[in-house]
């Protein structure tokens, strides 16, 4: 089935039609297939973007950092909790996100230090 392009909106009622049925769409299909319809929007997305940058001369865009997972930071995470005992973390993620610099401060270290 190919994808069929619609009309541009002509009014703030379109739109506002527009987005009702995507989210009533969404209603009726299961948590796979609104993560598929997902995923090719965003690649959709993404290759738009790709086109317009090489087309301006603009180099390509720099793929993503791999966050760790929660096995991976669990080290991390505890060497958080012993330079920083006391320490209240104002976000949930904030001490998270600590552990990351940490180890890719380690990662870089242990690089510069097998090049030598």
């Amino acid at each position: 089935m190919t994808a069929r392009k619609r009309p541009a909106p002509s009014s703030a009622f379109d739109s506002r039609r527009a987005r009702l049925a995507g989210f009533a769409a969404a209603t009726s299909m299961t948590p796979e297939a609104r993560s598929e319809r997902a995923r090719k929007g965003a690649a959709g997305k993404w290759a738009k973007d790709d086109a317009r940058r090489e087309a301006e001369g603009l180099p390509p865009r720099k793929p993503p950092k791999r966050i760790p997972s929660a096995r991976e930071l669990e080290p991390w995470l505890l060497e958080v909790d012993r330079r920083w005992p006391d320490r209240e973390w104002r976000y949930a993620d904030e001490r998270a996100r600590q552990a990351i610099i940490l180890a890719r401060e380690y990662m870089a270290r242990a690089e510069m230090q097998s090049d030598d």
